[in-house]
Order: C-alpha cells, then structure tokens, then sequence
C-alpha cells in the first residue's frame, strides 16, 4: 500500500474494525521489526488496546487516529533530530 493509499484509507469514514486492528498491528510490527525485536501480537491484542484506550469513540483512540494521519504526513526525515555520528 503506498503512502497515498493509506492517507486514503485513514481518512475514510467507511474503516471496519478489522481494518483499524490491522492499521494499529502494522505500526506496532514496523516498529518491533525496525528495532530487531520479536513480534508477538495479534488481533485481539489489538482489540484490546483499543479497549484500553476507552473505546473506537474516546478522545485517546481519536488522538491516535490522528497522530498516525499526521506522521503519514510528515515527509520522512523532517521533523527528526539529526543523530550525531
């Protein structure tokens, strides 16, 4: 999926909820993936998280939506402090 695609998707007001569980468990796995770590979650470990966060309609799942549409946003690089060598 390019970058454009999920923008799309993100803003979408048709997502399932499998469709969300899948987009929170791909960032949770580029992450793990990135740092060399195992991944061992799945989708009712998401579902989960969801819950945790107060629900699909809570002001901290909303916040997540939005800071994921935000760095989708974001060109790669910028806003990052440079790593000294």
């Amino acid at each position: 999926m390019s970058l454009s695609q999920l923008s799309e998707q993100l803003s979408a007001e048709n997502l399932s909820f499998d469709d969300i569980c899948q987009l929170i468990l791909s960032a949770v796995e580029y992450t793990s993936r990135k740092e060399k770590m195992p991944f061992p979650y799945n989708d009712i470990d998401a579902c989960e998280w969801i819950d945790q966060l107060g629900g699909l309609g809570s002001e901290n799942f909303t916040a997540l939506m939005n800071h994921a549409k935000s760095d989708e946003e974001t060109p790669e690089g910028e806003g990052e402090e440079k790593k000294s060598l």
